[in-house]
C-alpha cells in the first residue's frame, strides 16, 4: 500500500479540484500547490505549502521554470527502499501523490494563435511531474484527469488514507497516455501546414507528413480478420452514429450509410427499419450500433436459418449482452467488434495522401438555424430535419437523403443518393431507390411525409422539379446559390416547402 502523506497539486483544469483538496486536507495530507492552483485553494480556505518553498526558488523566466528542481523531482523519483539514506542527505522529502493536468495546447492551437504565443502553451514541468510520478508508481500516485478524482477519494477512504499499488499502476498508465497524447498534439501543432479550409468553409484544416494514432478503442472479439475496407466502413459507421440522438443503428456499404434508424424509446425493430432503407445494398454490409446489443436486436438477421440468414460482414457495438456473441458465432466468418463511444468522437479528422497527412476539424455543425423560405413553418418536424442533416453529413457528396418519421416515432432514412458528380443525379437516384423500396414493401409510408435533405445547395430549378415529381413536399438544404430565387420560385409553383440551414456538409 502507498500511504498518502504529501500531495503536489498543479492543474490547469480546476474541475473537481475543490472537492479533492478538501478530502485530502480532511485526511491529514500535506498539500503543496503551484501558483495558480494555490490561488484557487486560497479562495476556498484550504491550507497549502507554496511550491516555491519546496523547490527552493520562486518561478523564473516568466513562469517557464517552477517545478523542476532536485527537491521536487527527487521527491517523486527516489526509490523509497534503495535511496532513503541518499534522499535524507540531500534533504529531499517524499511526495506521495501528484495531481496534475496540462496546459490547454489544443485550444490555443485550434484558435489560431501565433507561433510565439503557441510555444507558451507547451507544458514542460507538468509532463515531467506526470512522467516522474508514473515511473515511480511503486511509491507515488500519478493523477492526470479530474475524472479519476472520485476513484482516488473512494480508494483512500476504503484504505485509511492509502491506495494499493495496483491502483497506482493503473493511474500511472493513464498518465503516460495523457503525456503521449499531449506530445502528439504539440507535434501536430508544430509540424502542420495550414490549409485554406477543410471540406467546408467552417472547418479549419492542416496537412502533415506523419500519421495519426488510435482507432475508437476498437477490439475484434471474434470472426475472421478485418480487411482494409472493413476498417473504412467501420469508421464511416461510427462517424455517422456520433451525431444521432437516441438508440442508433447504421447499415454501411462502401463507406456510406445505406440505412439509418434512431429511436429514443426502445431498440425494437431498429435493425429491420435501418435495413429497409436499402435492403438490396445491405447485402454484405457492416452494421454499427450506438448501444449494448442483445440477441433480440439481431434476430432479424436470421442467422440460425441456413437459407434465410442475411449476409453481413461485421457487427459493431459498444457491448454485446450475454449470449449475443454465441448467436453471431453461428457464422464463423462474421466479425464482431466492440468500441468505446467516448473515443469515437475526435476533434480532428485525418486523411493520408501517399506520404502526406492532411487534417481538418470534424464536421460537427448541425442544423441550428432553420429558415423556412417557402411554405408553412408551423408543422415543421425540426427533429427530423436535424436527423436528416446528421445522416447527410455521413454520405459522400454530392448527396441527398430522404428521411421519415414512422408510426412508432422512429426516425428513418428511407432512401438516399450519393457520390454523384451533380445534384440532379443524386436526387434522381434517391427517387429510384424510393420507388424500389415501395415495390419491395420496405417503405409503406407516403412520399409527402418524407423530407429530402441535401448536403449542399440546389443549383437549379430542375432539382425541385425532380423532388416534386416523386411526391416529396419538403426540401432541406443550405441555400446560398446564385440561383436561389429561381429555385424558390419553382418551390412556390410546385407547392414544395423549402427550408434553409445555411451550412454546407460536403464529404469526399
Amino acid at each position: 500500500m502507498i500511504q498518502i502523506k504529501t500531495a503536489l497539486l498543479s492543474v490547469t483544469d480546476k474541475s473537481g479540484l475543490g472537492e479533492l483538496a478538501l478530502e485530502l486536507q480532511q485526511q491529514g495530507v500535506r498539500l503543496v500547490a503551484s501558483k495558480g492552483t494555490g490561488e484557487f485553494l486560497q479562495k476556498m480556505g484550504v491550507k497549502f505549502t507554496p511550491l516555491a518553498e519546496l523547490s527552493g526558488y520562486n518561478q523564473a523566466f516568466d513562469g517557464r521554470c517552477k517545478s523542476l528542481s532536485i527537491n521536487v523531482m527527487g521527491g517523486l523519483l527516489f526509490d523509497r527502499e534503495k535511496h532513503a539514506e541518499e534522499a535524507k542527505k540531500l534533504g529531499v522529502t517524499p511526495i506521495d501523490l501528484v495531481v496534475c493536468n496540462l496546459y490547454d495546447f489544443s485550444s490555443a492551437w485550434q484558435s489560431g494563435k501565433a507561433q510565439d504565443q503557441l510555444v507558451e502553451q507547451i507544458d514542460i514541468g507538468g509532463v515531467a511531474l506526470l512522467r516522474a510520478s508514473a515511473k515511480n508508481c511503486r511509491f507515488v500516485v500519478s493523477l492526470s484527469s479530474p475524472a479519476d478524482y472520485p476513484l482516488l477519494i473512494a480508494e483512500m477512504r476504503a484504505n485509511a488514507g492509502s491506495v494499493s499499488r495496483d491502483f497506482a499502476k493503473k493511474l500511472a498508465a493513464k498518465s503516460f497516455v495523457a503525456c503521449s497524447e499531449y506530445d502528439r498534439l504539440v507535434a501536430l501543432g508544430f509540424g502542420g501546414q495550414s490549409l485554406r479550409y477543410g471540406e467546408n468553409p467552417h472547418q479549419k484544416a492542416w496537412s502533415y507528413d506523419f500519421a495519426d494514432f488510435g482507432f475508437f478503442g476498437l477490439k475484434k472479439l471474434q470472426g475472421k480478420e478485418l480487411s482494409y475496407n472493413n476498417f473504412l466502413d467501420i469508421k464511416a459507421g461510427l462517424d455517422c452514429l456520433q451525431g444521432l440522438q437516441g438508440n442508433g443503428c447504421v447499415v454501411i456499404k462502401h463507406g456510406n450509410p445505406c440505412g439509418v434508424c434512431v429511436s429514443k424509446i426502445d431498440t425494437d425493430g431498429l435493425l429491420q427499419s435501418a435495413w429497409a432503407g436499402d435492403s438490396v445494398s445491405a447485402f454484405g454490409s457492416i452494421i454499427a450500433f450506438s448501444f449494448a446489443v442483445g440477441v433480440a436486436d439481431l434476430a432479424f438477421l436470421d442467422l440460425q436459418e441456413k437459407g434465410k440468414a442475411k449476409f453481413v460482414e461485421v457487427v459493431v457495438a459498444p457491448q454485446f449482452t450475454e449470449g449475443t456473441l454465441e448467436y453471431l458465432a453461428q457464422k464463423k466468418n462474421l466479425r464482431a467488434c466492440s468500441y468505446e463511444p467516448k473515443k469515437a468522437g475526435r476533434s480532428l479528422a485525418f486523411r493520408q495522401l501517399d506520404s502526406l497527412l492532411i487534417a481538418q476539424e470534424q464536421d460537427t455543425a448541425g442544423a441550428e438555424k432553420l429558415e423556412v423560405a417557402v411554405g408553412q413553418s408551423e408543422n415543421l418536424d425540426t427533429e427530423l430535419v436535424h436527423f436528416g442533416t446528421k445522416v447527410v453529413q455521413a454520405l459522400s457528396s454530392n448527396a441527398v437523403t430522404l428521411v421519415y418519421r414512422d408510426s412508432s416515432q422512429r426516425l428513418r432514412q428511407v432512401s438516399m443518393g450519393c457520390g454523384q458528380p451533380n445534384r440532379l443525379d443524386a436526387i434522381e437516384l434517391a427517387m429510384r431507390k424510393l420507388e424500389r423500396s415501395k415495390a419491395a414493401g420496405d417503405f409503406c409510408g407516403q412520399a409527402k411525409d418524407c423530407y429530402l435533405v441535401s448536403d449542399a445547395f440546389l443549383p437549379f430549378a430542375d432539382n425541385v422539379q425532380a423532388v416534386a415529381n416523386s411526391g416529396v413536399r419538403t426540401i432541406v438544404q443550405p441555400g446560398g446559390s446564385i440561383r436561389d430565387k429561381q429555385v424558390l420560385a419553382a418551390c412556390k409553383e410546385l407547392a414544395v416547402r423549402m427550408v434553409f440551414t445555411g451550412v454546407r456538409h460536403f464529404r469526399h
